[in-house]
């Protein structure tokens, strides 16, 4: 019995091996295959039964890491510096103005309170010491998903009757490409949604001290957010929004009045194009565009309530997808005030939906749409624009990370451009 016992635990560690060893040549050689094939691997682990959970929580991250290794790739493959609304470029520039010595420059946002990214900025200076744009958004995916992490173990709004799924999911769903573009929000949010999860107000108002350091708006966005994770009934979502209805049909004249009494770039900006329709046709098809990530889910939800599958998070997430596009008539508005939802939080309740279904269905469902993000990332053009998707030499994308970029005028980059990268290859 002991020896069959044996034979059948070699016989594991050896397909183990193989598995292992098939990631990092697809690592190597083809790291968009990795990314979908990591994530296959991943979730078959999170439900195996394997009694040992020391072992099983080693082969889950070490899995994890590949899956974020992956992830970097395909991230650092796009092209930065070519369009002039991307805000990474103004963080790059005031990280070489750090590297320069210039240290007047920590106080350059928000009046010279926003000082947490420039603080970040300021320690990646010593650590790289150079002029390397993709090496500094390689530290901050580092970041990001060690925030991921640390929300899935914090949360106290979700269900989390696996955290290895709901991390999966949380991963799967998450919005990596959009916070490189505008960091001080996305580590904001990060904060945001800490204090959110958190019982102690002690812990509430340091949490929100410090997103507030990298962006103002921190309080207003953890009451907004706070609110629509809070809602259980429709009558309340519906209350709220008809309350959001009336603001609109005066918001012209407050927006004026609170821009006359704390006048700012972001304020002065809904104010200015307000009655813009152009801007507000362009707010609505950006909104449109994130709520199609939860979009299925919410039809998904209202198809169960139907049948009379009861979900408790669907009068929440109604009120997230009706709001965005409500507020899509204030230019800049919905996007960035749920940003915390839109970044982190896609993966949460699609887990918490899930999560009444038998997990290996659960996983055949990762399976689907991690195969769906794979296609897309090969679809669209600004994905592998830096080097090939596919490659005859290893790791042939490791030189192009340190690739040098000096002090770029953003006035002077377009703001659309039309990429072609057809041949990925």
């Amino acid at each position: 019995m002991e020896k069959y016992r044996d034979q059948k635990v070699r016989v594991i560690y050896l397909n183990l091996s193989i598995v292992f060893l098939f990631i990092l040549f697809l690592v190597a050689f083809f790291p968009l295959g990795a990314y979908f094939f990591t994530f296959v691997a991943v979730s078959v682990i999170a439900i195996s039964k394997i009694d040992n959970q020391i072992k099983k929580s080693s082969l889950f991250f070490l899995t994890l890491f590949f899956l974020l290794v992956s992830i970097v790739i395909n991230e650092v493959s796009i092209q930065r510096f070519i369009n002039g609304n991307d805000d990474f470029t103004t963080y790059y520039n005031n990280y070489l103005s750090l590297l320069n010595g210039n240290m007047s420059d920590i106080f350059y946002f928000g009046g010279g309170f926003e000082v947490g990214l420039p603080l970040i900025s300021l320690f990646l200076t010593k650590i790289i010491n150079g002029p390397y744009p993709y090496v500094t958004q390689i530290f901050f995916i580092f970041l990001f998903f060690l925030s991921m992490c640390v929300l899935v173990e914090k949360n106290t709004i979700f269900r989390n009757d696996n955290k290895y799924l709901l991390l999966i999911w949380a991963l799967l769903l998450f919005k990596i490409t959009s916070m490189l573009t505008i960091e001080r929000q996305a580590v904001s949010s990060f904060f945001v949604l800490l204090a959110i999860f958190s019982f102690s107000n002690t812990k509430k108002g340091l949490f929100l001290i410090i997103g507030s350091l990298f962006h103002l708006s921190a309080v207003v966005v953890y009451f907004l957010v706070n609110m629509i994770l809070r809602v259980k009934t429709f009558k309340s979502a519906f209350g709220i929004i008809l309350l959001c209805l009336i603001f609109l049909v005066f918001s012209s004249v407050l927006l004026q009045f609170l821009y006359n009494l704390f006048p700012n770039e972001k304020l002065g900006y809904v104010v200015y194009f307000i009655n813009n329709h152009e801007y507000i046709i362009n707010e609505f098809v950006k909104s449109t565009k994130q709520i199609l990530y939860v979009l299925p889910l919410l039809i998904f939800a209202i198809v169960f309530k139907i049948k009379g599958h009861n979900w408790n998070l669907l009068p929440s997430l109604f009120l997230f997808v009706s709001l965005m596009l409500i507020l899509s008539i204030l230019p800049g508005v919905p996007t960035r005030i749920f940003m915390p939802i839109i970044f982190f939080l896609y993966g949460f309740y699609y887990y918490d939906f899930f999560c009444s279904f038998n997990q290996k269905n659960q996983v055949l469902i990762i399976i689907a749409f991690s195969l769906l993000f794979t296609i897309y990332k090969v679809i669209i053009p600004g994905y592998y624009l830096r080097y090939p998707m596919v490659e005859t030499y290893p790791f042939y994308y490791v030189s192009d990370f340190y690739q040098s970029q000096g002090n770029v005028q953003r006035s002077e980059l377009p703001e659309s451009i039309i990429i072609n990268n057809e041949n990925k290859l």
